[in-house]
């Protein structure tokens, strides 16, 4: 008995036949093939997204039924034509699925610390965190007590907050990126240049996650990099398909040759959505240029942050020294001693957020406000002495005579963007009026230095004299210090 083919028209308009039963298409009718009827072919006909390739001869679908049924990604290859764009159904949406970030999703991930702040690997040992995904904001907690909301805790007591806006996320990265040879895991690379890593087994949940987390971070180009997983195990015997990403994220594998199409059809609806979704929103930029939305303060740029606030000095700064100085310079250690992590994470979110915080409340400790105030430049996407300048103010330090050091620093100065001298020179006055209270707090100028040296100046990429720069970076710093009547006075 001869085989049944239908006949069928693609998007193109092109003329094409359907072997009935199967994946085959031609071209042309074989010879000897029947043709079955019109009514009888719709039941068997292709479903949506299936297309006819370019060329002759016999040809596959662009996405199979075999294929279909070996791999259940989500990220898999999506080949969308105009129309399909525009006529997605909203029933390919699973129910519960929120796009944009308009509600929260936690639940508990295992995280490590890759890198903070780009300078430096952190590497530590895996914790179980409770997280939080809020707006833009991915927030930790010890677990899920810690997140409920409690009266003078609007937002629970959060031990980190990480701004997704510009973040990068990345899906089972090799292990010569990571270190670790888990699957399932999340890279997440802030603006900032911290890097994280979020792991569970549940892979259903860790595909929810990655989906949210690129759509608060606007991460859905094709221009992220893909990892191409290479390995002995994703042999023929394992049952494992690797699908290359293109366009939404990065590839899955599934460890069964048995799966659902439909349940993959559904995966792809998502993609599709979410793409249609992201390419039809406005730019993060006009957002910001109409107000709608505003960078973090913590991890910012110091120029954009006295720009928005109209300041020469950002806002968050002088409140905060304002605070520590109405609460008293007096206690001991103040900056060394560190304040409760916390506390300090959870005022970065309620700044970050600018939910009319006062900082003049008995909730915010001095130990708080100190630690916060180290965090903000401490997080800075640049230091408060610019990259470029540093060169020139270690140069000066090394100056033998007071004279020649003195010349030296004040053409330093004269090098700094406005925002910066006008900020350093405010922080620095704050800091010598500590020093004043140096017999009751135990803060002279050489233990401020020692603290602020780090947190206020840094250089890319130099890690083999790391010891010799920090020894430079007390140095400028306690010079600054004692020195500030000569160099800040204005003439």
């Amino acid at each position: 008995m001869y085989p049944q083919w239908q006949q069928l028209v693609d998007e193109a308009g092109r003329q094409y036949f359907h072997r009935i039963g199967s994946n085959d298409t031609q071209w042309e009718l074989p010879l000897g093939s029947s043709i079955r009827s019109k009514s009888e072919s719709q039941e068997h006909s292709p479903r949506n997204g299936e297309t006819m390739r370019e060329g002759g001869g016999a040809t596959s679908h662009t996405m199979s039924l075999t294929r279909q049924s070996k791999s259940k990604s989500m990220y898999g290859k999506i080949e969308m034509t105009p129309q399909d764009q525009g006529g997605l159904k909203s029933d390919t949406l699973p129910p519960n699925f929120a796009p944009g970030g308009g509600d929260q999703l936690s639940g508990y991930l295992n995280k490590t610390k890759l890198a903070e702040s780009g300078r430096r690997k952190v590497r530590k040992n895996w914790s179980q965190v409770f997280v939080v995904l809020q707006q833009s904001n991915l927030v930790f907690y010890k677990d899920h007590k810690a997140a409920e909301k409690k009266a003078g805790s609007p937002h629970g007591r959060p031990e980190g907050v990480i701004s997704l806006l510009g973040a990068h996320v990345d899906f089972n990265p090799p292990k010569e990126v990571t270190g670790s040879s888990r699957k399932n895991t999340i890279l997440l690379s802030v603006s900032s240049g911290s890097q994280f890593l979020l792991h569970t087994d549940d892979e259903k949940k860790i595909h929810e996650w990655l989906f949210r987390l690129k759509v608060v971070a606007n991460d859905l180009s094709q221009g992220s990099p893909t990892w191409e997983h290479n390995s002995k195990d994703s042999s023929a015997s394992s049952g494992k398909v690797v699908a290359a990403s293109v366009g939404v994220g990065r590839s899955l594998s599934t460890t069964s040759d048995e799966g659902n199409p439909s349940g993959s059809s559904n995966w792809m609806g998502i993609a599709a959505k979410l793409k249609n979704f992201i390419i039809r929103r406005p730019a993060q930029e006009d957002l910001m240029k109409r107000g709608i939305i505003k960078d973090s303060v913590f991890g910012s740029y110091l120029q954009d942050l006295c720009d928005r606030d109209r300041s020469p000095v950002p806002n968050f700064v002088l409140e905060c020294i304002t605070a520590v100085e109405n609460k008293g310079l007096e206690h001991d250690g103040l900056y060394r001693v560190s304040g409760n992590m916390a506390e300090i994470q959870r005022l970065r979110y309620v700044v970050d957020k600018d939910e009319g915080h006062n900082l003049l409340e008995d909730q915010w400790d001095v130990h708080t406000l100190t630690g916060a105030l180290k965090l903000f430049f401490r997080e800075l996407r640049e230091p408060l002495f610019p990259l470029k300048c540093v060169g020139k103010f270690t140069d000066a330090v090394k100056k033998e005579s007071r004279k020649d050091k003195l010349s030296a620093f004040k053409e330093a100065l004269k090098s700094l963007p406005k925002c910066n001298y006008e900020t350093m020179r405010v922080l620095f006055q704050h800091l010598r009026n500590l020093i004043q209270f140096s017999h009751e707090n135990r803060m002279q100028a050489q233990n401020v230095a020692i603290v602020f040296g780090p947190t206020l100046m840094w250089a890319e990429g130099d890690f083999a004299n790391m010891a010799l720069n920090t020894v430079y970076q007390s140095k400028v710093v306690e010079f600054l210090l004692l020195e500030y009547d000569n160099l800040f006075r204005k003439t």
